[in-house]
């Protein structure tokens, strides 16, 4: 269906994006809103698993530099949802969780 097929699209290019806008904060704060729309069964994926990681660790990379407000509550709301997702990458979620927190 197109929502998968977007959903697998922004998991492959979202790092990318990510990081060509790392310096502009305007660009980051609408980026930033974009992964929480990716679908659960996308996020599952097995063929996914390393592009799910990729991102996972630059949103996560993104919340720890990240100094605007607008960004980090778009990391955080996508993290937490996440985090108490019905897909199988939550306990990679919860263990990256684990280390932002320290």
């Amino acid at each position: 269906d197109s929502l998968d097929t977007l959903s697998v699209a922004l998991l492959k290019n979202l790092p990318n994006l990510l990081s060509d806008f790392k310096g502009d904060c305007m660009a980051l704060r609408d980026v930033t809103k974009l992964p929480a729309s990716i679908t659960s069964s996308v996020l599952g994926l097995p063929a996914r698993k390393a592009d799910f990681q990729n991102l996972l660790k630059s949103l996560c990379q993104l919340y720890l530099d990240s100094t605007d407000e607008l960004i980090l509550k778009n990391v955080a709301f996508t993290l937490s949802k996440w985090v108490e997702g019905k897909h199988t990458r939550v306990s990679e979620v919860k263990m990256q969780l684990k280390r932002l927190s320290r």
